[in-house]
């Protein structure tokens, strides 16, 4: 029954029938199919939920479907945009470092939640990420950028930011050139 149930929700989904795809993954639910079909229900509950404007009733999908499947990169990046939908910015940062602690070298995550950071004037944070960011991906011109202008706001000076690039990978005249030049 959860099955059949399930491919009507999908099938509402495909003509567009958001609320009548809720109300099958709602039946699904009571029919205590959610552990065995988690995968299937909440993500795509959730996105229903946003296409009716019901963004709290997404984030209680989104929650729902965490709790049995707490490392899907999908279903946290979903539910971090939705927080942000509804100006939830504890929660968007819980899912970005959810998702950074299933894949540390997600750049998405990191660059969104650098942004985030930088958005909300937690620097210091903002920096540890930038940082992660640039053990990943050391010539990202945005993290660069980014990390130059927190060491501003910190005080700090923007040409260390260079000097440590050039000291780190010494064999990169590019780095040598942009320390030099600063």
């Amino acid at each position: 029954e959860c099955d059949l149930y399930l491919s009507f929700a999908f099938a509402n989904r495909q003509t567009e029938d958001h609320q009548s795809a809720v109300n099958n993954f709602n039946y699904v639910i009571k029919q205590g199919c959610s552990s065995l079909k988690a995968n299937e229900i909440f993500e795509w509950m959730g996105r229903s939920y946003i296409e009716l404007a019901k963004y709290d009733s997404a984030n209680w999908a989104f929650r729902e479907g965490i709790s049995y499947m707490s490392d899907n990169e999908q279903l946290l990046e979903v539910a971090a945009w939705n927080a942000g939908k509804i100006g939830n910015t504890n929660d968007q940062i819980y899912y970005y470092d959810k998702i950074l602690g299933v894949n540390e070298s997600n750049l998405s995550a990191l660059e969104k939640l650098s942004d985030l950071y930088g958005e909300n004037g937690m620097f210091k944070e903002q920096l540890e990420i930038l940082n992660l960011w640039l053990k990943i991906d050391s010539g990202n011109s945005k993290a660069i950028s980014d990390k130059k202008s927190v060491y501003s706001l910190l005080g700090k000076d923007e040409v260390d930011v260079d000097k440590e690039r050039w000291e780190n990978d010494p064999s990169n005249l590019d780095y040598g050139l942009d320390y030099l030049i600063n």
